[in-house]
């Protein structure tokens, strides 16, 4: 600060140039904060597209890859003889064990 420039004194807001300056100053900065906000919501959304398209590609090479023993697990399980009698809570009660728990032998 120069001897010959005015103190500022309280409520002294500067001179018309240096407030189209603050004005300009802060215009400035709410563009680039609004054009970083901007730039950062593409960006997440090409990470997005990327990261889907991985995951895509990925699930299909396994899809494709696992046909084989997918099919194999099919043909084993309807080649499998299916267990008579009644299920109760997961366990098989055969028809004749059900017939000697009636009769007592």
């Amino acid at each position: 600060m120069y001897l010959d420039e005015p103190r500022p004194q309280i409520g002294y807001r500067g001179n018309a140039i240096s407030r189209a300056k603050d004005v300009a100053f802060k215009v400035a900065i709410l563009a680039g904060g609004a054009l970083m906000l901007a730039s950062a919501f593409v960006l997440s959304l090409v990470f997005l597209a990327i990261g889907l398209g991985v995951v895509l590609i990925g699930g299909g090479y396994l899809w494709w890859k696992t046909r084989e023993v997918r099919r194999q697990l099919r043909e084993w399980m309807h080649s499998q003889p299916q267990p008579g009698g009644e299920i109760i809570e997961g366990e098989v009660i055969q028809a004749e064990a059900i017939s000697r728990e009636r009769t007592g032998r």
